[in-house]
């Protein structure tokens, strides 16, 4: 399956973000007191192990008679995504903070670094089976958003924005620099988020409360 399908606002598809994957669904989570019913029920019925299983991942979601929700890729392929994107050739892009907090949260932390990478269905199933890291680097610490443009991907951590360059096509970042900066909330989730073009041709991105100032790279 291409997922290049996810690109279009008008298509019924979209992609949902868990603590341990990615759901690609045709229908939107909704917090109705039915939903809370049956969270409640699993609650009963399954131990917290349990609940981070693959397959158990979909078992708190309930589904519109005709409609269909799938999981595209769970851990170990993927830990803690954050933001996701899509590319021109149905590749999804994802950002991962598996470094987040780890003196409030007590969570391990891996000294490589954060990761940028690009998750690919290559046997057409539905599901992603081939997983590139596209960066990874201990200055990449816990991103909260991501935005593909051809072999450019722009990615935010404050105080920063990278800019990632892949220079000769082999999907990996050949070149880094930092096209923005000041923007606080460093291990913050009220810092910078995502990216998106708006109809009038401007770049847009949004921010939390963590955000005090802003400064262009000059």
């Amino acid at each position: 399956m291409n997922f290049n399908a996810l690109r279009s606002p008008k298509a019924a598809l979209g992609l949902a973000l868990t603590t341990g994957g990615l759901l690609l669904g045709l229908s939107a989570y909704q917090n109705t007191g039915f939903h809370r019913q049956v969270n409640a029920y699993l609650d009963s019925v399954l131990t917290d192990t349990q609940k981070r299983l693959p397959e158990n991942a979909l078992k708190g979601l309930a589904v519109a008679s005709g409609l269909e929700v799938r999981t595209v890729a769970t851990e170990p392929m993927l830990q803690n995504p954050t933001d996701i994107d899509v590319d021109e050739r149905g590749r999804i892009w994802v950002c991962e903070a598996y470094n987040y907090r780890p003196a409030i949260n007590g969570n391990p932390t891996n000294p490589k670094g954060d990761r940028i990478l690009i998750l690919e269905d290559t046997n057409g199933d539905g599901k992603a089976d081939l997983s590139k890291v596209f960066y990874q680097g201990p200055e990449v610490n816990a991103p909260l958003g991501i935005h593909v443009l051809g072999n450019r991907v722009i990615v935010s951590q404050s105080p920063y924005v990278w800019l990632f360059t892949d220079e000769n096509g082999d999907d990996k970042a050949d070149k880094k620099e930092v096209i923005f900066e000041g923007i606080a909330g460093s291990q913050h989730d009220h810092g910078m988020h995502t990216f998106v073009f708006g109809p009038d041709g401007k770049f847009y991105f949004n921010l939390g409360n963590a955000g005090e100032q802003l400064k262009d790279r000059d």
